[in-house]
């Protein structure tokens, strides 16, 4: 792969970010933690019919766009989290999972403070082409 300046991220809950001339991006999200579906609907009665548990892992949903590049929507997991190898939604894939680092409240790499604890992540993500050369950020 090769360095995708101007890509742009979206994080879901909050969090935007465009990749600079290197290609490398930062962005500020909240990964959600580990939660369960909810236990009524059709969903739901698949997964008790098939003996599953509703449970999502820790994980921070992300969607890229850039310029020549078919869009990414993906999830990023928290490779410690619970539930990975029982994810109701078959999403948690060994090639999503991220190591997050806890930092003590202070600065942050955005050069803000947080009064809380909080985590970083580092993930390579690439994309495919619309048509073309392949694309990285």
């Amino acid at each position: 792969g090769r360095p995708l300046p101007g890509a742009r991220l979206q994080a879901w809950p909050g969090g935007q970010a465009t990749s600079g001339d290197d290609g490398r991006y930062a962005l500020r999200a909240r990964l959600l933690g580990p939660s369960r579906l909810a236990d009524d609907g059709p969903a739901a009665d698949l997964l008790a019919r098939l003996g599953r548990e509703a449970w999502r892992p820790a994980h921070l949903r992300l969607r890229v766009v850039a310029p020549g590049c078919r869009p990414l929507s993906t999830e990023l997991f928290r490779r410690d989290s619970p539930h990975l190898d029982a994810d109701a939604l078959f999403g948690a894939r060994r090639t999503l999972l991220a190591d997050c680092v806890r930092h003590p409240p202070g600065p942050t790499p955005d050069g803000s403070l947080s009064s809380v604890p909080f985590d970083t992540l580092a993930f390579d993500l690439v994309l495919q082409p619309a048509g073309g050369s392949p694309c990285a950020t």
